[in-house]
């Protein structure tokens, strides 16, 4: 969250991806926010229809587990069309 108004200021929309519901609420009343997907990283695929310009990720590569990384970030990748940041 620190990054957000960084983010906006610079005019991005900002989609956040949560896997934890009881923070989805908190996340869906900040202002800013564009919108919540309530998905674990791990489980997208081509049913997520965006495409984003930027992919940042500041919390939460260090909770997949060594067997799926690769996989997980072919995956964020096939969704980011300029960058990844981890």
């Amino acid at each position: 969250m620190d990054f957000g108004k960084q983010f906006l200021k610079n005019k991005y929309a900002i989609d956040v991806l949560e896997v934890f519901e009881p923070n989805i609420d908190h996340l869906k009343q900040i202002p800013w926010i564009n919108s919540v997907i309530h998905k674990d990283v791990k489980d997208i695929n081509e049913s997520l229809e965006k495409k984003y310009d930027i992919i940042f990720r500041r919390h939460g590569p260090e909770h997949i587990e060594k067997e799926h990384l690769h996989s997980t970030l072919q995956k964020i990748e096939k969704h980011a069309n300029k960058l990844v940041i981890l």
